[in-house]
């Protein structure tokens, strides 16, 4: 018990220098390569965490790009998306129509027209407004579209008619078999 105790103090006190290891050199030194015995160096970049801001400060670029990308998801709602055509949004997104449509047919499998209604393909081809902003999205910043293949193309449910009609045949014969050995 006593054993449980100290270890998780000895782990929050190692924790809390990590955390307190950003800006709080004694010396004032700023960009320090470590000549004292603190040298703390956690992001492996060569020089002191205690002597530099902490990684969330620095990555102001990647949280500004997060920040658009967040904007630009949330320009239409799912629920409007569906009643509007491809063009429609590509002229929302600012991209391509054409383009757009290109990718939505690389994603489901199947021609897409920039007329199209997002309805028609959510009905028919189960795509999901989500998935549609996040393409557009992708475009609009140019990068790449790493979204998950669907779980079935072109919609409708998938019957294993072969499995299941020899599932059931084998169980007709069994009982039939059965009930004739009594």
């Amino acid at each position: 018990m006593y054993k449980k105790i100290i270890f998780i103090l000895l782990i929050s006190v190692l924790i809390s220098t990590t955390v307190l290891a950003w800006e709080d050199c004694p010396s004032g030194e700023v960009m320090c390569e470590g000549e004292c015995g603190l040298f703390i160096d956690t992001d492996n970049d060569g020089i002191c965490d205690h002597s530099q801001p902490a990684p969330e400060e620095k990555s102001g670029g990647l949280a500004q790009a997060e920040i658009i990308e967040e904007e630009l998801h949330d320009l239409i709602s799912g629920q409007e998306l569906k009643t509007k055509t491809v063009s429609e949004i590509a002229e929302i997104y600012e991209i391509n129509k054409n383009q757009y449509a290109e990718k939505l047919h690389e994603y489901l499998g199947v021609k897409i027209n920039p007329e199209d209604s997002f309805q028609l393909l959510h009905d028919n081809y189960r795509l999901e407004p989500s998935v549609a902003k996040d393409i557009a999205v992708a475009i609009s910043l140019g990068g790449e579209i790493n979204i998950p293949e669907p779980t079935q193309k072109q919609g409708g449910m998938v019957y294993h008619f072969l499995p299941i009609s020899f599932l059931l045949t084998l169980l007709y014969l069994t009982s039939h078999i059965l009930s004739k050995k009594k």
